[in-house]
């Protein structure tokens, strides 16, 4: 992927495992869901008092680990400098944000024509006000990332499998057989600037 294409990529998709450091140095890994604000830094909400707050609190550095729903599995993970915003506005319009996200599924054309922020609009009015009493109670924050690197590795297959089904269907020895192995190569991936 060129930048263009991993920036891309990270503005499509919608879920994450956020990676840090917990306080005793063991390492964590949780899953989010993500937008991409205005200014291209990724945005989650998560409670105050959860790990992944706190780690950012102390200063530790915070990677995410952004995946695509689709056939076959890809990600790209990314690196930066993360924040937390206090702000209860941000973190009830985040929690919005990450309702409607939720609530778009795994219909690729649903979610990709409402991805980020504007996925909110899948949350009725009448329940916005519900939805950021919620976030005061649970006390919610938005994580912010200023992306600075990525690291990738593309999806290699030694089959030609199209899709899921492709795939079920080789399982049960009604598709495709393997081939691509005699061309199959490996190479070691390397951080890129963002």
């Amino acid at each position: 992927m060129d930048q263009e294409q991993r920036r891309q990529f990270v503005r499509e998709n919608r879920i994450c495992w956020v990676n840090h450091i917990l306080r005793d140095g063991s390492p964590a890994s949780t899953p989010a869901y993500y937008a991409v604000n205005d200014v291209g830094q990724i945005e989650l909400s998560t409670m105050g008092d959860r790990g992944k707050a706190r780690a950012v609190e102390r200063g530790d550095r915070v990677s995410v680990s952004v995946y695509d729903e689709r056939w076959p599995p890809t990600y790209l993970l990314v690196f930066g400098k993360a924040q937390i915003d206090r702000d209860p506005a941000h973190a009830a319009d985040m929690l919005i944000t990450v309702v409607g996200l939720m609530a778009a599924g795994r219909r690729a054309w649903w979610r990709r024509n409402l991805r980020g922020h504007a996925a909110a609009a899948n949350v009725p009015a009448s329940r916005r006000g519900q939805i950021a009493e919620l976030a005061r109670k649970e006390h919610r924050v938005v994580i912010t990332l200023t992306p600075e690197e990525t690291f990738e590795t593309p999806p290699r297959h030694v089959s030609k499998w199209r899709n899921l089904w492709d795939l079920v269907k080789s399982l049960w020895g009604m598709g495709r057989k393997m081939g691509g192995v005699d061309t199959l190569t490996h190479w070691t991936s390397t951080r890129m600037p963002w």
